[in-house]
């Protein structure tokens, strides 16, 4: 009995030992295993998107614009490149999600999710520490308003020549830091207008560079644009009844200053007439006796004709009758046409009528070719009327 007992308390000895033994050996082989493991944790790249992105909302109050720049270079350590080589390129294939990225306002809380490859980041040793932000929108300043009206305030549209041949020119005088940048331009531009012409002008520009740059320009009803009078010019006279019975009295007494030199058309006149002139000192001896009023015609050019070299806008034509006469007093009666040209009526509605350009244009002892000449019954250029 005594030596069983013996070998019973040996054998316990002995288990005792092998299960320190195999608790020594469990507890190591899980040291190692969590040894291996954390090393291999450890070891991983660890990438915290909230770290290596900047959230940007930019804009004004009601209108921000919220952006997500990821993996910017002074955020990736060169010692991050070095551990994980494959780093950069994997997050240049993350994808960013935002709940809302326009018309922000303050107070607002917007919700961002990114989204990559788990597997590439597995095989490139990287372990993503945290994949969503939440951001509260705030700091986000007020616009300054810019109306239609203030956007065109400063744009001018000046003018040169005479209706119906003005051209226009625009200009932006503003010295509003982002006014003067703004590009404006005449819609359906023509060459000319004339006195009373709508000339429609249109803003050009950014809207989404207005936005960032904290501007809120404000449409009119017809968008960006607005509407200039062709206004404050001269016009080329286009009305005959303009023309008062005074002005044609001026006129007609103006154009007898023409009758001077009749040797220009003497020798013609007293041709047609059948008459024989004379020369004293080997010159012609004519002269125009007793002018008298028969017509006058206002003639205006057609649209068509307009701007055509060596034309003239308008004119108002006057026929004499008068006798030419020579030094032994033969004679022969005559038609005699004088004309002003170009009448302008002024801004203010007053006529300027021309009359240092009074020239005599045509004599005839026909008076067939003179109606001709004042009805301009072979110029299609012009369109006459008889005025008294």
């Amino acid at each position: 009995m005594e030596v069983s007992g013996r070998a019973g308390r040996r054998r316990r000895r002995i288990s005792r030992k092998w299960e320190l033994r195999i608790k020594i050996s469990a507890v190591a082989l899980c040291l190692i295993a969590g040894g291996v493991c954390l090393a291999r944790y450890i070891g991983l790249t660890k990438v915290d998107f909230n770290r290596l992105s900047t959230v940007k909302v930019t804009g004004y109050d009601s209108k921000g614009t919220a952006t997500v720049v990821i993996a910017e270079e002074e955020k990736l350590t060169e010692a991050q490149l070095q551990e994980s080589p494959e780093l950069d390129e994997f997050l240049s294939t993350v994808e960013v999600r935002v709940s809302k990225t326009e018309n922000l306002s303050n107070g607002e809380t917007i919700n961002i999710q990114y989204l990559y490859d788990e597997g590439l980041a597995k095989e490139s040793g990287i372990l993503v520490t945290d994949d969503s932000k939440t951001v509260i929108v705030a700091n986000l300043p007020q616009p300054e308003v810019i109306t239609n009206e203030r956007l065109f305030q400063e744009v001018k549209v000046t003018h040169q020549g005479i209706s119906p041949m003005v051209t226009a020119n625009l200009v932006n005088e503003s010295t509003h830091p982002y006014l003067q940048n703004v590009r404006y331009e005449i819609r359906d531009p023509k060459e000319y207008y004339r006195k009373g012409d709508i000339i429609t002008v249109e803003a050009f520009f950014d809207e989404e560079d207005a936005v960032l740059n904290q501007y809120e320009i404000q449409p009119g009803e017809e968008g960006y644009t607005c509407r200039y009078v062709v206004e404050g010019v001269d016009s080329y006279l286009t009305d005959a009844s303009l023309i008062t019975d005074g002005m044609l009295e001026e006129m007609i007494e103006r154009g007898t200053s023409c009758f001077k030199d009749a040797n220009q058309y003497g020798l013609r006149l007293f041709s047609e007439a059948n008459r024989m002139p004379i020369w004293r000192n080997r010159k012609t001896t004519f002269e125009w006796r007793d002018p008298y009023f028969i017509s006058a015609y206002f003639t205006t050019i057609t649209k068509e004709a307009m701007g055509s070299a060596g034309t003239h806008m308008n004119d108002v034509k006057i026929v004499y009758g008068v006798t030419l006469t020579q030094a032994d007093g033969v004679s022969c009666g005559a038609e005699i046409v004088v004309r002003y040209s170009d009448l302008i009526e002024r801004p203010d509605g007053s006529i300027d009528l021309a009359l240092d350009s009074v020239t005599m244009i045509s004599a005839s002892h026909d008076d067939s070719l003179i109606k001709e000449l004042v009805r301009n019954e072979h110029n299609d250029n012009y369109i006459s009327e008889k005025i008294r």
